[in-house]
């Protein structure tokens, strides 16, 4: 198999099609650090359904097929702020040194 045009360079999508709301973007952080559509509801009180809802919006908005990679093109085009992403706390090792 033959390509007509080799890939020359890295290629980043476009900016969304419409502007994300900041309740979406909260969602969409949520979604990045982790939670599931029930425990993002119960942390916003809104129901489970309304975050899907919200979520699919934003795909289209940005473009994307599913969570990952609305997350992804959110990063990689500036909407979303890496530092409104919840990273997981490390347990700490109860063990005590012999």
């Amino acid at each position: 198999m033959t390509w007509s045009t080799p890939y020359t360079g890295t290629r980043r999508p476009a900016r969304p099609k419409a502007a994300i709301t900041s309740r979406q973007l909260q969602i969409l952080a949520l979604t990045a650090s982790g939670y599931t559509a029930a425990q993002i509801g119960a942390r916003l009180d809104i129901a489970a359904s309304t975050v899907h809802e919200r979520l699919h919006r934003t795909y289209r908005k940005l473009g994307a097929r599913d969570r990952a990679h609305a997350v992804a093109i959110a990063l990689i085009t500036g909407v979303l702020d890496p530092i409104s992403i919840e990273l997981p706390q490390t347990p700490t090792d109860s063990r005590k040194a012999s």
